[in-house]
């Protein structure tokens, strides 16, 4: 059965003998913990590898324009998945974004077209707009699948300095940015150049910690090592509420299950620099705290 938010502060409040009336606090605490936790290591646990798929650009048959938002098409097989990619029309500079389908000879673009009627014209749909997994951070690679080319992250105000009207070529995306978030709120990237066909990226990102609040919330921390949110949130209960000296018991086991979870580290600098703070900060042996009188061995085994 999964340790869940509820098994932890419920677990915290019988342990420290503290109230139901207390459980705003120990919230507060076990998240605080959580999210110090989460964020001073590279956990391999906070990484997730997972792939992106990308659009082909359609231009199958011709279009027509008179100046309105409506685009219609001879020979053409437009979907209602159109919605929301950009529309070109070959020899115009200005980008429109596909507002609405109607069928599949007509779609409705978000302005009027700006420029001369067009009768029997080609065009170009794209989708450099992607939207990304619901848990993530931050990108850490994207790159072509199974191959060595990676698209490298620039900053939007630099990509809004490049003119994808004129990459509407055979060239597979370089470059990405950050843009608004989708109507999900999750977070999107625009492609540069935009796919030209549909292709795999595989993306390798940090996850995003959330705020436990339901009861039935899971810590992204693995299952065998989430009982170290008890102990390091009995810790601070027992220095900043309760002032009892069994804050050492608590911290030492505390510091004990993180060197425990080093092999959950992504990288040997940061296991090393781990160790070394450690080691600055371990507090005294089970022996040496129950020498200072806080409780007996029979008192910390019923812990």
């Amino acid at each position: 059965m999964a340790t869940t938010f509820q098994n932890i502060y419920e677990d915290i409040r019988t342990r420290s003998k503290l109230k139901e009336s207390d459980d705003t606090m120990i919230k507060g605490y076990v998240n605080d913990k959580y999210k110090l936790i989460a964020n001073k290591y590279p956990w391999l646990w906070l990484y997730e590898t997972t792939t992106l798929v990308t659009t082909a650009k359609y231009n199958t048959g011709t279009i027509s324009t008179d100046g309105t938002p409506t685009i219609p098409g001879i020979g053409t097989m437009f979907t209602s998945a159109m919605v929301g990619r950009k529309f070109k029309a070959v020899g115009f500079e200005e980008i429109y974004t596909i507002a609405a389908f109607v069928s599949t000879t007509e779609i409705t673009l978000d302005n009027n077209f700006n420029g001369d009627d067009i009768s029997d014209g080609s065009y170009e749909i794209f989708q450099d707009l992607m939207s990304l997994p619901s848990d993530l951070d931050s990108i850490v690679s994207l790159k072509q699948h199974l191959t060595p080319i990676k698209i490298d992250p620039i900053g939007i105000r630099e990509l809004e300095r490049y003119d994808p009207s004129s990459n509407l070529t055979t060239t597979d995306p370089l470059k990405y940015a950050y843009t608004e978030v989708d109507s999900s709120g999750n977070k999107q990237i625009i492609l540069y150049p935009p796919p030209y066909r549909a292709m795999i990226l595989d993306l390798k990102y940090k996850k995003q910690i959330t705020e436990l609040s339901a009861d039935d919330d899971e810590p992204l921390i693995p299952e065998q090592y989430r009982q170290i949110l008890k102990w390091g949130v009995m810790s601070d209960v027992f220095v900043n509420q309760k002032n009892d000296p069994r804050w050492l018991v608590a911290d030492k086991t505390y510091r004990e299950l993180l060197s425990d979870m080093l092999g959950l580290i992504k990288n040997t600098d940061d296991v090393m620099q781990f160790e070394l703070e450690n080691k600055r900060n371990r507090g005294l042996s089970l022996q040496e705290v129950i020498n200072t009188g806080c409780c007996d061995f029979d008192t910390f085994a019923k812990w």
